[in-house]
């Protein structure tokens, strides 16, 4: 599951491709459309249902958690060949190409930014802070080239005396750096602060300070937003990729810097404008008027960027349905986050091999169906995604080629993160906010196998929206019913849990539930064999 989509409202960012990789095929346009299902009558169940295996299951999430995989990175050498892997077995149970130009594989162009560290970094006073270290974009739209000096001023949180997101300085900032305090004011009216990833609502605020011609904006973290530093160093410091031509974030997005600081290096920045930085995170933690700082805080900042074109793809293989362009799309994101420095991987276990698991296992089922002589009224579209994490790249891009074609989507299925938590429950997402037959099919098959459909997290608005942060919600945004089984490790990273491995190398396989993953399995079987007859 991707937090990039929180972190920047649903917009790219990544790393390696390489140009001859397994993903490098071409592919006609296809075209989107949707309908109402049918509803639920008794539950359907082909031989595949009784062949659903919790070691096949368990097999193939090991196999992509492996150290030969390297935590899968998009574009990477090692996602190909771990897309090579499911491809090898989607033949081997005769599943079909059902892209117009008969390839398994869907491609698209993505460009790629990548810098030299050593060129970019933040003088404050004597101070030399390294990228990557002591701070880091705040997303990945702000990673902009850039080269600027000037004052620092110091503008509280950023919102005005009446508790709205109105900076306090528009018209002195002027070729100036701007530092706020993340977290939120006392002064906030009641009910309206928002406990996301976007600490003192920074999105709201951005075009006041572009507006203002500020050249920059640095985030001083509160005791909350300071556990992300690490989890933002790794994703942003890297390479940076994003679709051609895309019209992303704010209209400040790429036009202007804004870097998140470390604590030291918040605290160098606090000392520098004559401030206790303790004093300072204990009024910021409270929410109490910030103390006064000096003016005179001078910095510079430089950050070279270069890019580049490449293609990756998505894997995409059908079971043929009776209708050629009628199609039900099921879709699970392959790619992770790749390895850190110091030789660790992140092993991407929950997210996502427990997805792709229980695709490849619906395939083979499914496809011991249709050699029984089931024949599904729909074509049934198994989508292996790459670069969910870097924006949802892959299925947006699947998407928008599919809108416009003789296909025509009648349901989306998304599998993000299926092996943890409660063995009994899964939580569903999004199956109320585009067709409300749909809504009631599934709460129709809810418990049809010993696994109970939770809506605790389809609420919208609350702090961390899954809606917008998987595959599903590219569709969507085409007017395509959609449904997302989720076991809710998004909900565990909120509370920042120690025993929470989302995004974490701890993310391993063996943490995953065998009757889980087998129970989910069945039940979006069901639910595919209701849709598809």
């Amino acid at each position: 599951m991707t937090k990039k989509i929180f972190l920047f409202l649903l917009y790219p960012s990544v790393l390696t491709v390489t140009p001859n990789s397994f993903f490098l095929v071409l592919l006609a346009g296809l075209a989107v459309s949707c309908s109402t299902p049918k509803p639920a009558a008794a539950p359907e169940k082909g031989p595949g249902f009784l062949a659903v295996s919790g070691d096949s299951l368990l097999q193939t999430a090991f196999s992509l958690t492996s150290p030969a995989f390297k935590g899968r990175l998009a574009g990477s050498p090692d996602f190909d060949s771990a897309g090579s892997s499911l491809l090898t077995s989607f033949r081997r149970w005769g599943l079909k190409p059902v892209l117009q130009d008969s390839s398994w594989i869907h491609t698209f162009p993505v460009v790629i930014h990548d810098f030299d560290p050593d060129s970019a970094f933040l003088l404050l006073g004597e101070s030399v802070l390294k990228f990557g270290n002591d701070f880091t974009p705040y997303y990945p739209d702000h990673l902009v080239s850039h080269r600027s000096g000037s004052e620092v001023l110091f503008d509280g949180y950023g919102f005005n005396s009446a508790g709205l997101p109105e900076p306090g300085v528009p018209v002195t900032a002027t070729g100036k750096w701007v530092a706020i305090a993340a977290g939120y004011p006392e002064i906030l009216p009641k009910g309206t602060r928002k406990l996301n990833l976007d600490p003192g609502g920074l999105f709201s605020k951005l075009n006041w300070y572009y507006a203002a011609s500020a050249s920059g904006i640095l985030v001083i973290p509160d005791s909350a937003s300071l556990s992300e530093f690490k989890d933002r160093a790794q994703f942003l410091t890297g390479l940076n990729m994003a679709l051609p031509g895309s019209d992303q974030g704010l209209p400040a997005g790429k036009k202007l810097p804004v870097y998140f600081l470390s604590e030291s290096a918040a605290n160098t920045l606090l000392s520098l404008g004559g401030l206790d930085p303790s004093e300072f995170r204990r009024a910021q933690t409270s929410g109490k008027m910030l103390p006064s700082a000096k003016s005179g805080v001078r910095l510079s900042s430089v950050l070279k960027l270069r890019r580049r074109e490449e293609k990756i793809g998505n894997l995409i293989a059908g079971i043929p349905g009776k209708s050629k362009d009628e199609v039900l799309v099921i879709g699970a994101h392959l790619d992770h986050l790749g390895s850190v420095t110091n030789g660790e991987f992140f092993p991407g276990a929950d997210d996502n091999a427990s997805g792709v698991a229980v695709l490849m296992e619906l395939a083979r089922v499914l496809s011991l169906d249709y050699q029984s002589g089931w024949r599904p009224d729909l074509t049934l579209i198994f989508a292996v995604f790459t670069a969910e994490e870097e924006g949802l790249l892959g299925s947006f891009s699947l998407a928008q080629d599919l809108d416009g074609s003789h296909f025509k989507i009648r349901t989306m299925v998304n599998l993000d993160m299926v092996g943890r938590e409660s063995e009994d429950s899964i939580e569903v997402i999004g199956d109320d906010r585009k067709d409300p037959n749909l809504h009631q099919l599934i709460n129709s098959l809810s418990g049809k196998n010993g696994l109970f459909f939770s809506r605790k997290l389809n609420q919208p608005g609350i702090p961390g929206d899954l809606f917008y942060r998987s595959d599903h919600y590219s569709f969507a945004r085409f007017g395509i019913p959609v449904v997302f089984f989720t076991d809710g490790m998004g909900e565990n990273y909120r509370r920042h849990s120690p025993a929470d491995d989302y995004h974490s190398v701890t993310d391993s396989p063996e943490k995953l539930s065998r009757t889980k993953l087998t129970r989910v399995t069945q039940s979006v079987y069901l639910l595919i064999r209701h849709l598809t007859r």
